[in-house]
Formats: C-alpha cells, sequence, structure tokens
C-alpha cells in the first residue's frame, strides 16, 4: 500500500480499552497488492484492499486486519488476520476451528501466515475465513444471489435467543441491515417452543446442541452462553431450517475466564477451575438451555458423546498440538527477536501488551498453569481438554476408556465432504465411520491428521503438515 496510506493505518491502531469501550475506533481501508507465498508458489493479487479490523482485539498492542483479494485463493476472497496475542499459545483459534471441522459443524477454516506490511515484519498472525455471504454460499454449495441469503449477525452482548433481544441481531446479506423481520419469527418460534421437538420443526436441533456443547467444552464465554455475541444464523437451503454458525475463538480453552463473566446472575463467585463446571453452571441461565439440555438432556448428551469421540479428548489433540507447534515455533520465536528496540508487529501503542516469551509460548501449551498481571491464570491448553474432557465424561455417565478407543479407530464424515458428496448434513452418523487405510503410504507419504486441501492430482488431495507432504484421507 502507498506510505500515506500505512500511516493512515498505524493511526487508526492506537485503540485503548477505553476507546473501545466510548465506541471511538476508527477504520482505514486502503488499497494494496497483497503477495501470499507458500513452499511451493508465490500468489500476487493487484488491486485488493487492506483494511484494520478486530473488535475487543482491536486494544491489544499486536492489531488484527482485514484482507480482501481481488480474485479468488482457494475459492475465498475475503479473510481474516488476528494475532491473538491473548493466547499465548497460538494454537486456540486453530484447535477449535479444526475440531468444528471433524464433529461435523459448519464452520470457517484456519491456519498462519507470517505477515510483512510494507517490508515491515509483523509475525505470526492466523488466517481464518470472514463469515461473509460469499463463504457461506461455498460452505453450503449454493448459488443463490446474495441478496437472497437469509443470514444474521449477532454481534451486539447480551444476546439470549428471545424475541427480546432480537434487536441485538443484524441482517448480513439485505440492504436495510435492521430488516429482521424474519429472524423476529424465527425469535418467536423459540420463545414459544416447550421441547428439543419443537425447537427440531424449524432449526436444526442437532447443530445447535453440538455448538452449545462444544462451547461449554472448550469454556468459551464469547458465544451464546456467557457473553451472547459472536453468533451467525443462517436459513439454509436444504431443508429450510436455521443454523448457528461460531467465529472467533481466542477466548477458549480457559482465557480470561474470571467470575465477573457472570455479573448478571451473580454465578460461580469463588470459581477457580472453570474446566470443573457443569453445563448449567457456565450458561447464565437463559430459557432456550432449559428447552434444549436441562429439562431433557437425551439428545445433548448424543451430541457430546460425538463430539468427545471424534474431536475433543487427549489421544486427537495431543498429538494435533504437537504437529502444530513444529510447524510454528519458529516462526513464534521470531516474534521476541526485537528489530530496532521493538517487537515485531506491536505497533499499538497505548495497547495492552499481553507480555509473554518464547518460554511462555512452549507451557501455554501443555498442563502448567500461566500466571500473568495482564489477564489473570491461564490454563496450558492440553491441561484445559484433559480435564474438561474427564469432566464431560463424568457429568454425563460417558465411558471415557471407550471413547479414547473409538476415537483412534473411528472417523466422522464432515458437514463440507457431506454438501460435497450430496449427503444431507444433518443425518447424524448412527454408526461411525471406520478409517481408511492410508491410500498415500503406497506412494511413500503418510496421511493428514487435518483437512486442509493444498492440492489434488489424480492420485487424490494432498496437505502440507510438519513441513511435509500428506495425503488427505476422509474428512
Amino acid at each position: 500500500m502507498s506510505d500515506a496510506d500505512y500511516k493512515k493505518v498505524l493511526q487508526c491502531v492506537q485503540v485503548s480499552i477505553m476507546d473501545t469501550l466510548s465506541g471511538k475506533t476508527k477504520d482505514h481501508e486502503a488499497p494494496a497488492d497483497i503477495t501470499i507465498s507458500d513452499d511451493e508458489n508465490t500468489y500476487v493479487f493487484t488491486n485488493s484492499t487492506f483494511k484494520t479490523g478486530g473488535n475487543f482485539a482491536r486494544t491489544f498492542s499486536k492489531p488484527g486486519f482485514n484482507i480482501k483479494l481481488s480474485k479468488k485463493f482457494y475459492d475465498r476472497k475475503s479473510f481474516r488476520l488476528r494475532a491473538d496475542v491473548n493466547d499465548r499459545s497460538h494454537l486456540r483459534q486453530k484447535i477449535v476451528c479444526d475440531i468444528s471441522n471433524r464433529i461435523g459443524l459448519p464452520s470457517t477454516q484456519s491456519t498462519y501466515v507470517r505477515l510483512t506490511i510494507n517490508e515491515n515484519l509483523y509475525g505470526v498472525y492466523t488466517l481464518m475465513d470472514s463469515v461473509k455471504p460469499a463463504n457461506i454460499k461455498q460452505i453450503y454449495n449454493v448459488k443463490t444471489d446474495k441478496e437472497d441469503l437469509k443470514l444474521y449477525k449477532c454481534d451486539i452482548n447480551g444476546f439470549d435467543m428471545s424475541s427480546k433481544t432480537a434487536n441485538h441481531c443484524l441482517n448480513e446479506t439485505g440492504e436495510d441491515e435492521k430488516e429482521i423481520s424474519e429472524f423476529k419469527e424465527f425469535m418467536k418460534q423459540v420463545d414459544n417452543a416447550k421441547t428439543v421437538d419443537d425447537l427440531d420443526k424449524f432449526m436444526n436441533v442437532d447443530i445447535f446442541l453440538k455448538s452449545i456443547a462444544l462451547e461449554w467444552i472448550i469454556g468459551s464465554f464469547d458465544h451464546l452462553l456467557v457473553m451472547g455475541h459472536n453468533i451467525y444464523f443462517y436459513k439454509n437451503e436444504i431443508n429450510n431450517k436455521w443454523d448457528i454458525f461460531y467465529y472467533d475463538f481466542d477466548n477458549t480453552l480457559g482465557v480470561s475466564l474470571n467470575e465477573n463473566l457472570w455479573f448478571s446472575t451473580g454465578k460461580n463467585k469463588g470459581v477457580k477451575d472453570f474446566s470443573k463446571l457443569s453445563f448449567k453452571q457456565f450458561t447464565n441461565d437463559q430459557k432456550i438451555f432449559d428447552i434444549a439440555v436441562n429439562n431433557d438432556s437425551t439428545r445433548f448428551k448424543k451430541n457430546l458423546k460425538e463430539i468427545l469421540t471424534y474431536g475433543f479428548n487427549p489421544v486427537l489433540l495431543n498429538p494435533h498440538i504437537d504437529d502444530i507447534k513444529s510447524y510454528i515455533s519458529p516462526y513464534v520465536k521470531e516474534e521476541f527477536i526485537p528489530i530496532n528496540g521493538e517487537l515485531p508487529g506491536r505497533v499499538n501503542k497505548i495497547g495492552m501488551p499481553y507480555t509473554s516469551s518464547y518460554e511462555i509460548y512452549e507451557k501455554s501449551s501443555e498442563y502448567e498453569t500461566i500466571y500473568s498481571k495482564d489477564d489473570g491464570p491461564t490454563p496450558g491448553v492440553k491441561g484445559w481438554i484433559k480435564s474438561s474432557f474427564e469432566n464431560a465424561c463424568e457429568r454425563y455417565g460417558l465411558n471415557q476408556e471407550q471413547i479414547l478407543k473409538d476415537a483412534v479407530t473411528l472417523k466422522p464424515t464432515s458437514f463440507f465432504t457431506k454438501i460435497k458428496n450430496n449427503i444431507s448434513p444433518y443425518e447424524s452418523n448412527e454408526e461411525p465411520v471406520e478409517y481408511k487405510k492410508c491410500w498415500a503410504e503406497k506412494l511413500g507419504y503418510s496421511c493428514c491428521q487435518g483437512c486442509h486441501v493444498i492440492y489434488v492430482d489424480n492420485d487424490g488431495e494432498w496437505g502440507v503438515e510438519n513441513n511435509a507432504w500428506c495425503g488427505i484421507n476422509q474428512c
């Protein structure tokens, strides 16, 4: 981008907490030529758009950005770049996106980049999909015009899935973002529902139950259970029912959890280990959760078991964490090497520093709790996963040993794969799908743990993990 635009970007990212609370933040959008390089190729997108971005993350010393490419890259144009300095492990966004994909939720994708802007190193960023109409069309494989999509964003704190808070949500596709009459009708239906079967008449209940169960076990206060925001609702064209769709996962797996988050109900005073809370304890006692879970947990328990088997357990996640770390660690180490006396990307001089180090990064992914004056105690990622997994199994009478055994031998079919193969993504696998033999082994390669496709040839789909090519088996 031009030097003048870069200067304006640096001005706009000077944001304090008080600026965010008082609504004094400003954005700058600039034309830019964006270059994306991997081990094999370099792609140049001239006449693209670069913009400052983020909500509360604007208050961090290392800011976030949004980009819109002039042409598609892996069938996408819009991406978000997030520093997530509050997550010293650099893992949470990626891990939760990957879990969501594995357990059959419609979800965003996530990866990592080493960002430079006008030859200034900014360091490690998470590159994620934007939840835009174009990406919704891709996820659901629909050709509907943007203005005909029924997509609503609930981004104002306090949304509780009732008519009285429907105005916390905006229309993402129409000319008037405040035109939400159809969404209000949806909320009236929720108001009138008495049972899970009532909800199932107009929304995809298993998608909803999986989403809130995942939200509980990852300890997210930043979605529906506590804060009531960072949510989309989409009325899909497959069965004409509503889906819930989450985004932003930096405040998960124990990050920034404290008793003050439940100020409206006064719950959880004195709690030290939030991974041991029950589902009901973790919520703000919204009516929707009595209907969907607390009055009859049968269907919730079924979806919870699928999550624990297919996506959220130490057997699956610990090796995945180690694999991600082996890839990003050299770039994270670079984060702590000053350039002209400044750490890379820390350009918001009035923002929260979230002090860290490479040693803290290493510990943050493991079992040790990290103590910081910036945000209090934060459990290690593996430590949270182990504790929350055990808590969920104990509270719902699930056999840990059997789930961990099944986690090794069984694999689900993702939302994306079902759509691709013209299978309804709302039909749950009553019998889990067993792993196929790794087809890439005969070619001298292993198979990927994840599902991120980099290249496709006559043999199949390929990804890159741990700096090596791997075949993508069944996702």
